[in-house]
């Protein structure tokens, strides 16, 4: 119980919760500057156009990594395929009519 209201340098500490141990005010704030560096390092990078690679945070208690949301590495279609999944006709088809109607009348 007292465990809880122990500062994160004490021994105690260090030995019940060992992922806590060390991880003061300081150390925390540091470790936000390095992750803060890190992003905008890798926003002048090619990587961060095209969002992908997005840089890992330092691993500090309390906080975990997110799991990345389903779906989002879906690899595109073409166009073709989607506009035969919605049941639209290719652009071809209909400026062949249109060219086919212009002449005949013409």
């Amino acid at each position: 119980m007292f465990i809880d209201y122990l500062d994160n340098t004490s021994s105690l500490v260090g030995l019940v919760h060992p992922e806590r141990a060390g991880w003061t005010a300081t150390n925390m704030l540091l470790a936000d500057i390095i992750d803060n560096t890190r992003i905008l390092l890798w926003l002048n990078t090619q990587d961060a156009q095209d969002g992908r690679n997005f840089p890992d945070p330092v691993v500090r208690p309390g906080y975990s990594k997110p799991e990345p949301r389903k779906g989002s590495r879906v690899k595109a279609q073409p166009l073709s395929r989607i506009k035969e999944i919605y049941g639209e006709k290719p652009q071809d088809a209909d400026r062949q009519q249109k060219l086919a109607k212009l002449f005949r009348n013409g």
